[in-house]
């Protein structure tokens, strides 16, 4: 070093040094790396001239980057640098570069690439989004010792909303990859959902983990073909098939545990299912691991699962809501690795807005994935976050934004779309229901509208998240997360209205899938008045029937179609042979008078016995279609009457509650001459040029045989007017009787 003070340095390179840095931390990295070196020349020997020159080049550097810094804690931390070397180049007798931080400038701040986005929005985190989980590195570490201490089953329990998932796939399973436990990067790795269908869902996981798939002899290539059916036989079934292909241990994920209850119906497989995870944690050959993530609001239901239970709640670790440093860290850190700014405040306000929160990561993180959209280069305003709103309100007004975006009919598909992906639970519960994308395409709209809103849905809304299956036709969609159904509320509303309908429509479901899995066995199928309850909440519910669905509907029909037909059958038969014998005895009699009296009174009898019978088919059997031409519809009124020259040639007719009235000679073959009519208001006008009836006979609500003439039936219309055909009831005219037609026949 000179004794000549302000001496010049060189500046050749001054046009590259006068790049300002881009951040903050650039800075502060680059004056450590200085402070290092001048500590050690210092211990050793006086810094040399070159160094200076670096250190003059810092300093301006430093004071050009305050064009980026519009933090006001940031620029005070970037002055007391400058302060600090400048003060060094003073004290080491070399001129001093201007040291006072550049004012800020907006227009000079860089432009930031989309990708990659430092915020995930309502999705959870997934392994690739590591680089950018921050917040939860105390839960991590302690699920980590925990697995290191031996454990083998662990439950990670929070509210929906806490981050669970994200934990476990994104902080857990990357340091555990990485060597966080001794050869833990040799372990295998499988992550799976229950669904509706949980061994299926393994047997599937397995099959296409090339980890075990590439190791599998033909005998265990079969063994795994038939995974499904092997894990309700034999509980072992999952140890013993890993152990022969890698003395490696395995680690299972099963994320949304809550769906083996909530989605599952089935009693046997949920049971088959926790045996497998039961056996596998206790494995002595292996040392595997099994990691749960479950809702809260579903531990109760544990209980139901005796042989886990322990293992539960020995394994149980509690996801509380993030604290103050660790919200910050969730916020800051992502962006600082991309190089964006928040305006002093902004970070404060989104903390105390969301703090607390249990269930609030998903508000929180959909707010600032739509302020990282919004960005103006790599700053955040105060205009822009007034614009997209705090995390109780972002959701919200994002929602309804591209609600109102649509169409009217783009509306209703939206509303169809989205209902069909929540399954209500009791009470005001809802969860997610996760169904195959083409299920969407079933309902008889424009495929190219849906398909438009659909992909609206999952990549401009983001409302809707889109899983990838084994083939185009398997890929599965769900709502982003359920913090959107609690706090969007235009949809809290459609559920509110919709809530019995839905729960309804997944009875339906639940009874199909059953039907399913007992091989379609007829015992299984839907009652008379199951059926229309099911075929009315299908109408209500606007969701389309799937392929299992439309056929369990047709075989119940079919099967109660069946029974009707048969009992119409015997009923005939049974008033012939009454009418018969009746009618023979009859005529061992010599006066005529009493033969017209007894058969008067008879077919008053039989007319009741109808009646009963009808209303018990009503009762049992609705809606009734007994044979060829008579359609299915609920019998109103009945009436019977024998010809009394042949006891065998009886007249039946039938007034319907929808169709109208029908007329046989034999109980099968029927004349239908209203049929497809709709109900409604009675019949109005009068005759037409020939003087028949140009009306619709419908909503009979009484009807009766002339037993003198058979063919001539009446018929009253809601006890207004009154019809009469002489040939059946092929052809009608109106007319006026007196009420002993009502007491005579």
């Amino acid at each position: 070093m000179s004794d000549t003070p302000d001496r010049a340095l060189r500046t050749e390179d001054g046009v590259a040094q006068l790049r300002p840095f881009s951040s903050l931390v650039d800075i502060q990295e680059r004056h450590d790396e200085l402070l290092e070196r001048h500590d050690l020349l210092s211990s050793d020997d006086s810094p040399t001239e070159e160094f200076w020159h670096e250190i003059a080049a810092f300093v301006r550097r430093t004071q050009v980057s305050g064009v980026l810094l519009e933090v006001n804690r940031e620029r005070r931390v970037a002055q007391s640098l400058l302060d600090y070397w400048a003060n060094a180049l003073f004290r080491a007798s070399y001129a001093v570069p201007d040291a006072r931080l550049a004012e800020f400038d907006p227009t000079l701040a860089p432009e930031l690439p989309d990708e990659p986005s430092p915020y995930r929005g309502l999705a959870a985190f997934d392994e690739s989004d590591a680089p950018f989980f921050f917040g939860r590195e105390v839960l991590v570490n302690k699920l980590l010792a925990r697995l290191a201490n031996g454990e083998r089953l662990l439950a990670v329990v929070g509210a929906s909303g806490s981050g669970k998932s994200s934990i476990v796939v994104a902080g857990l399973l990357p340091r555990l990859k990485a060597g966080a436990l001794p050869n833990s990067e040799l372990w295998r790795y499988l992550r799976l959902f229950p669904g509706s269908d949980p061994l299926d869902n393994l047997a599937r996981a397995l099959a296409f983990d090339k980890s075990i798939t590439t190791k599998l002899d033909f005998s265990n290539q079969a063994k795994l073909l038939f995974a499904a059916e092997g894990f309700r036989r034999d509980e072992h079934y999952l140890s013993e098939l890993l152990a022969d292909t890698s003395e490696h241990a395995l680690v299972l994920v099963i994320d949304q545990f809550e769906e083996l209850f909530t989605l599952c119906t089935d009693e046997r497989a949920r049971q088959a299912f926790v045996a497998q995870l039961i056996t596998l944690a206790q494995a002595p050959e292996a040392e595997h691991r099994v990691l749960l993530t479950m809702r809260t609001d579903f531990v109760d239901n544990i209980a139901k699962l005796p042989a886990l239970l322990p293992l539960f709640r020995a394994g149980r670790i509690d996801v509380e809501a993030l604290d103050i440093n660790e919200l910050r860290a969730a916020i800051e850190q992502p962006a600082t690795k991309v190089g964006l700014k928040f305006e002093e405040g902004i970070v404060d306000d989104l903390i105390s807005t969301i703090l607390g929160e249990r269930a609030g990561l998903p508000l929180l993180q959909f707010t600032l994935l739509k302020l990282w959209e919004a960005r103006e280069r790599n700053r955040i305003t105060r205009a822009t976050y007034a614009k997209v709103g705090n995390p109780r309100q972002a959701l919200e007004r994002s929602a309804e934004a591209f609600y109102n975006s649509l169409i009217y009919e783009e509306q209703l598909t939206a509303k169809r779309i989205l209902l069909q992906l929540v399954r209500p639970g009791a009470g005001r519960e809802v969860t997610s229901n996760r169904i195959r994308r083409a299920e969407v395409f079933r309902d008889g709209e424009a495929r190219d509208r849906v398909e438009r809103v659909l992909e609206r849905l999952i990549h401009e809304a983001r409302l809707v998240k889109l899983s990838a299956g084994e083939s185009v036709e398997d890929a599965q969609i769900e709502v982003a997360h359920e913090a959107l159904v609690r706090n969007w509320p235009r949809l809290v509303e459609w559920l509110d209205e919709e809530r019995v309908v839905l729960r309804g429509r997944q009875r339906l479901t639940e009874a199909a899938q059953h039907w399913e899995r007992l091989q379609r066995d007829p015992g299984a199928l839907l009652s008379s008045t199951l059926l229309l309850e099911a075929r009315r909440v299908v109408e209500q519910s606007g969701i389309a029937l799937n392929e299992v669905e439309t056929e369990f509907l047709a075989q119940s029909q079919q099967r109660i179609d069946d029974e009707a037909q048969r009992e119409i059958a015997r009923q005939v038969q049974l008033a012939q042979a009454q009418a018969k014998a009746k009618l023979e005895a009859l005529q061992s009699q010599q006066k005529t008078r009493i033969i017209r009296g007894l058969t008067l009174l008879l077919g008053l009898l039989l007319f009741v016995v109808a009646i009963w019978g009808a209303r018990e088919l009503q009762r049992y059997f609705s809606p009734w279609q007994p044979v060829f031409a008579f359609p299915s519809d609920p019998v109103m009124t009945f009436a019977i009457a024998p010809a009394t020259s042949n006891p065998q040639a009886a007249i039946y007719c039938a007034g319907t509650k929808n169709i109208g009235v029908g007329c046989s000679l034999n109980g099968l073959t029927w004349n239908i001459y209203q049929q497809g009519l709709s109900t409604g208001s009675p019949v109005e006008g009068g005759t037409g040029g020939n003087g028949l009836y140009s009306g619709h006979v419908k909503a009979v609500t009484k009807l009766a045989i002339d037993p003198a003439n058979p063919k001539h039936v009446f018929a009253i219309i809601s006890n207004r007017y009154v019809f009469k055909s002489v040939n059946g009831g092929i052809e009608w005219q109106q007319t006026i009787i007196g009420p002993e037609i009502w007491t005579t026949c």
